[in-house]
């Protein structure tokens, strides 16, 4: 199971990046959550997420790209 979702060391890694400051809202991390995800999906049985669609969206475009079908 993983459940990274929305997590505060996302915003905390991208505000680093940035050198910025900002403090990113909960539903402002699913972009970078969605990253995660489909970069972590073969490695779990169960994904925790707020955004399902994108979430989906994401892990099916990583598995594309890595020679995959388009079907989960």
């Amino acid at each position: 199971v993983l459940g990274l979702s929305r997590k505060s060391f996302i915003a905390k890694i991208i505000g680093s990046i940035k050198q910025t400051g900002i403090q990113l809202l909960a539903a402002e991390r699913d972009t970078a959550s969605h990253v995660l995800h489909g970069m972590l999906a073969g490695s779990c049985a169960l994904l925790r997420v707020h955004d399902v669609p994108g979430a989906v969206a994401a892990v099916r475009l990583h598995h594309a790209l890595q020679g995959g079908a388009h079907e989960l």
